[in-house]
This record gives structure tokens, C-alpha cells and sequence, in this order.
């Protein structure tokens, strides 16, 4: 049986992270626009940047960047995607379906300089921004493909082998996997 302090660290606790959500909210707005898409904003809170997408009137948060430290994983996640390099540990050839803030592929060209990347993403908007606000740079061994991932993998013409295969098409409602089963 908890007694009363013990209710009052977990309110304490509680309601200190409700301020640290709700802080990390309100930090400036840096741009939002409508997309084809979605309604794309980037809002900044110390060195943490957003990137928020609102579809279906659902606001959350795409992707993060830690400008102090942009290879420092702000979501967890980020690093669960690239559990697959355990069964391949040097990838020639990587599809990254979804770009985001271009967390994935920002972090594996730098640990994965040779590797050819092709990234297939079908909002024009998500590119602009991962380039303008998220440090994302595409190379001559760096393709990104504007269109919608099913297509582009369905499409003989475009046929390649690829090492890793690394998902990260979002729907804050259906999942990380949304666009296939659709």
C-alpha cells in the first residue's frame, strides 16, 4: 500500500513531465505550410527541432534533430531501424522508404560512406524541409525518389537488389507500416 507522500512523487513526477511536453511544444515556430499531403511545421526548443506533420487533424511529431549533436538519436526508434546492419554489417546498396527529417540517412552516410542509399519519399514538402532545417544533404551516392513507395517497388523497370531495406513510412494512426497493406 502507497501512503500519501508516494501519491505525491508520482503527481510530482507526473506533472513534470506534462511541463516538459508542454514546453518542448511551445517552442518557436520556425516555418508551416500545407503540403499535398499534410500540414508540414518545424518548431525549435533549445537545440531540439521538430518536425511536425498534421494529417487527419492529428498533430505529432515526425522526426527530431538535436542541433547540438545531430548523430544523437532523439527518438529512440531511430536506432531500433538500423538493427538490420547486425545481419549486414556493410551494406552496398540501402532503400530508405520515408525521409522525414533524413535522420536514417544522414546518420548512415556518415557511418556508411560507400554505401549507395536510394530514399523514396512521396511528400515534395518533407524533402524541402529535411534539406532547409534537418542538415540533410543528398551525394553522388544518394538518390531521392518523389514519389509513393508502393509504386516505386512495384516498378520492374527500376529493379535493383538491396542489402537493407529500412521502412520508415509513418501514419501516426496505422503505423509505421501503413503504406503497404493498404
Amino acid at each position: 500500500m502507497m501512503g500519501s507522500s508516494s501519491y505525491k512523487g508520482i503527481i510530482f513526477m507526473m506533472s513534470n513531465l506534462v511541463l516538459l511536453i508542454f514546453a518542448r511544444e511551445r517552442g518557436k515556430m520556425l516555418l508551416e505550410f500545407k503540403s499535398n499531403f499534410s500540414f508540414i511545421r518545424v518548431h525549435q526548443s533549445g537545440s531540439i527541432r521538430d518536425l511536425l506533420l498534421d494529417t487527419d487533424d492529428i498533430n505529432y511529431v515526425q522526426s527530431a534533430i538535436n542541433l547540438k549533436d545531430p548523430l544523437d538519436p532523439v527518438f529512440e526508434y531511430t536506432t531500433l531501424l538500423l538493427v538490420g546492419l547486425l545481419w549486414n554489417p556493410d551494406p552496398v546498396q540501402v532503400l530508405l522508404i520515408g525521409l522525414g527529417g533524413g535522420v536514417i540517412p544522414r546518420t548512415m552516410r556518415i557511418y556508411y560512406p560507400q554505401t549507395e542509399m536510394d530514399i523514396i519519399e512521396i511528400d515534395p514538402g518533407i524533402l524541402r524541409v529535411a534539406q532547409d532545417y534537418f542538415l540533410f544533404k543528398t551525394d553522388s551516392k544518394m538518390n531521392v525518389y518523389i514519389e509513393d513507395a508502393r509504386i516505386f517497388v512495384k516498378d520492374y523497370q527500376r529493379k535493383r537488389y538491396y542489402d537493407l531495406i529500412i521502412n520508415d513510412a509513418f501514419n501516426q494512426d496505422e503505423g509505421e507500416s501503413y503504406a503497404w497493406f493498404k
